[in-house]
């Protein structure tokens, strides 16, 4: 009786800590993120715009330049979906739509960028079916 009260005490303790942990990195992604989530969308289209805003961010991401918050929320955004193998899996909906108006804009008026971004993250799926470096 002893033993199986001590084995229940101590899976209990597992389970609360892995609650936590779990608790603490969404917490820490909201954060992480906040400054792509909370950015007005016209903000969004009016950096996607500019050539040079668009290829900081893009070396950001693929980390050959530096980064900003909004840079590191992409960065955790594109490794997030690379590691979910689905677009933005982990994702608020205004993240969402926020990474689907980057990536399609990439797509369409950055393709050299584009393909950089999928070459060096060594991942085809990142524009879906679409392959910017064709």
């Amino acid at each position: 009786m002893v033993q199986i009260t001590s084995a229940v005490a101590v899976v209990t303790c597992v389970v609360v800590a892995a609650v936590s942990v779990v608790g603490q990195n969404q917490a820490t992604l909201r954060r992480l993120r906040a400054p792509l989530t909370n950015m007005d969308f016209a903000q969004l289209r009016e950096n996607m715009a500019n050539p040079n805003t668009v290829s900081y961010y893009v070396n950001c991401v693929i980390s050959k330049g530096a980064c900003d918050r909004t840079g590191n929320a992409l960065k955790s955004v594109v490794l997030d979906q690379r590691a979910s193998l689905q677009l933005c899996g982990g994702c608020t909906p205004d993240e969402r739509e926020r990474v689907t108006y980057v990536l399609d804009t990439l797509l369409i008026n950055y393709t050299d960028l584009a393909c950089e971004l999928q070459t060096s993250l060594k991942w085809n799926g990142l524009f879906g079916t679409s392959n910017p470096c064709l």
